[in-house]
C-alpha cells in the first residue's frame, strides 16, 4: 500500500487543527459571564503566581488578563490559518497570493466570536475586541511569514554564513 504524500498529511493535520481551534474559540464564546469570569480569575491567579515566583512586581487585572488572552488566542489562530493555507501549495512563492484569504478567515472568526457573545447571558460583543482579536491574528500571520521567508532564504542559500 502506497503512503500518502507528506504534503497531503500536512494539509489534513493543519486543516483539522485549525477547525478544532476555531471551535475552541466559539465554545469559549458560548460560556456565560459568571463561568467566564471564574476561568479568567483562575488563569490570572496562575500567571500572578508565576510573576511573583520570578520576583516581577506586576499586578495583573482581570481586564489585562482577558485582553491578553484575546490577543494570544487569535495570534495562535493566525499561525494555524497561515500554515493551513501554506499547506495547500506548500510553496512559499505562492503563499503571498493567499494572504488575503488568511486575513479574511481570521477577521470572520473574530466577528463571529463577538457576535456569538451578543446572545450569551452577561456577555457582550465588542468592536474593540474584534480589532484586538484581528490584531493578534495579524501578529501570528506576520510571525509565520517571517519564519517562512527565513526558511526560503536559507534553502536558496541567499543568506551567507556569518563569519
Amino acid at each position: 500500500m502506497k503512503k500518502p504524500p507528506k504534503n497531503l498529511i500536512f494539509f489534513i493535520v493543519m486543516t483539522v487543527l485549525t477547525v478544532l481551534f476555531i471551535s475552541f474559540i466559539f465554545i469559549h464564546s458560548l460560556i456565560n459571564a459568571d463561568a467566564s469570569a471564574e476561568e479568567s480569575l483562575a488563569t490570572m491567579a496562575f500567571f500572578q503566581g508565576i510573576l511573583n515566583a520570578l520576583g516581577i512586581p506586576l499586578s495583573l487585572t482581570d481586564y489585562i488578563m482577558r485582553k491578553t488572552a484575546h490577543f494570544c488566542e487569535f495570534g495562535v489562530l493566525g499561525i494555524l490559518v497561515s500554515l493551513t493555507f501554506y499547506s495547500y501549495d506548500k510553496c512559499i512563492n505562492k503563499f503571498h497570493k493567499r494572504i488575503l484569504s488568511v486575513f479574511f478567515v481570521c477577521l470572520a472568526t473574530a466577528v463571529t466570536d463577538e457576535t456569538i457573545q451578543l446572545f450569551v447571558p452577561g456577555r457582550s460583543g465588542q468592536i474593540t475586541d474584534v480589532l484586538l482579536d484581528f490584531s493578534g491574528s495579524v501578529a501570528g500571520v506576520i510571525a509565520v511569514c517571517v519564519i517562512l521567508f527565513i526558511i526560503y532564504m536559507v534553502k536558496n542559500k541567499r543568506i551567507k554564513d556569518i563569519k
